[in-house]
């Protein structure tokens, strides 16, 4: 797969390890592979946290590195401790696994095609510590389940699922945050106090 600058990309902020406090989950950003996707990089600067189910507006480029493309970024809802079957919690490097969700939506209005995935999205805490998906699909997650990796989406059509994470039993974030390679900030949705 050819990574193509200016697209979607995770960008990587420390190493995820945390304690027990309310921060992330262990985690490694350099174990996530990068995502090579397209378009929604650009929020309007010094742009506030939008509330879930507020749709972000987005211009960027398509795949093909010049067609000029733009759409909306929607996180649609957040759930907080999911019913998640068979994944055992030592492989996911946490003692007592709480399993939460959030429903994503991304649409391409108008421009050329682009590429969409679950690295760029990762859940925030009052701590300033992060987990990042565990970049997982399968029998017992979730469904219908977000693209693990690179989906293509033309013009005019969108693409939802979930995207699960595994916190440790307590935690609970207080933003989602979707971060691309080559934006001036990422885009960051507010996480109610208290929600199902």
């Amino acid at each position: 797969m050819i990574l193509t600058a200016a697209l979607l990309a995770l960008v990587g902020c420390g190493d995820g390890d945390t304690g027990t406090d309310g921060s992330a989950a262990k985690a490694s950003a350099s174990a996530r592979p990068k995502d090579a996707s397209a378009a929604p990089p650009s929020p309007t600067k010094g742009s506030s946290a939008l509330a879930i189910g507020q749709p972000h507006k987005w211009n960027g480029v398509a795949l093909d590195e010049k067609t000029p493309t733009s759409g909306t970024t929607t996180v649609l809802r957040y759930v907080h401790d999911v019913d998640v079957d068979g994944w055992p919690s030592e492989a996911l490097g946490v003692d007592n696994p709480l399993w939460v969700a959030i429903d994503v939506k991304v649409c391409n209005e108008k421009g050329g095609v682009i590429s969409v995935s679950q690295a760029p999205w990762s859940l925030g805490f009052s701590d300033d510590s992060r987990v990042e998906s565990p970049l997982l699909d399968g029998n017992g997650l979730p469904k219908p389940e977000y693209p693990l990796d690179d989906a293509m989406v033309k013009p005019g059509d969108c693409i939802r699922g979930k995207i699960p994470f595994v916190l440790e039993q307590g935690q609970r974030p207080d933003r989602v945050i979707y971060e691309t390679f080559g934006a001036p900030e990422p885009v960051e949705w507010t996480v109610p106090k208290s929600s199902r």
